[in-house]
């Protein structure tokens, strides 16, 4: 993966059309960064033009995309958290699910439910 051409701004801003509608996200800035959380948890975040998730193990381990890889801010991976790319800011549009599934997950963790 090479690095994203495009700006954060118009990543957050596809960020944020995606996750609008959902009652329980909350935008903030975290580090200098566009984040979203549930329940003051991060699932979402806007990183040198691309979008970094936190998904369940079992979904990073079926990926399969040449845009998607470890997210590793300052060199560091994060566990349980990946990096998509796009060449485009409306490419992340065929995201949506995963962006969807970060969603859920990081809702069950806040309620309890899932680790």
């Amino acid at each position: 993966m090479t690095a994203s051409s495009i700006t954060a701004d118009a990543a957050f801003e596809v960020l944020d059309d995606l996750l609008g509608p959902a009652p329980t996200v909350v935008p903030r800035m975290m580090f200098g960064h566009h984040c979203f959380s549930v329940a003051g948890k991060v699932f979402a975040c806007v990183h040198n033009g691309s979008i970094a998730l936190k998904l369940p193990p079992e979904v990073i381990s079926l990926l399969d995309d040449s845009a998607i890889g470890p997210f590793e801010p300052g060199g560091q991976r994060m566990g349980g958290w990946v990096a998509i790319r796009r060449d485009s800011a409306l490419e992340y549009e065929q995201d949506a699910e995963l962006i969807e599934t970060s969603l859920v997950h990081i809702s069950r963790i806040a309620s309890g439910v899932g680790a």
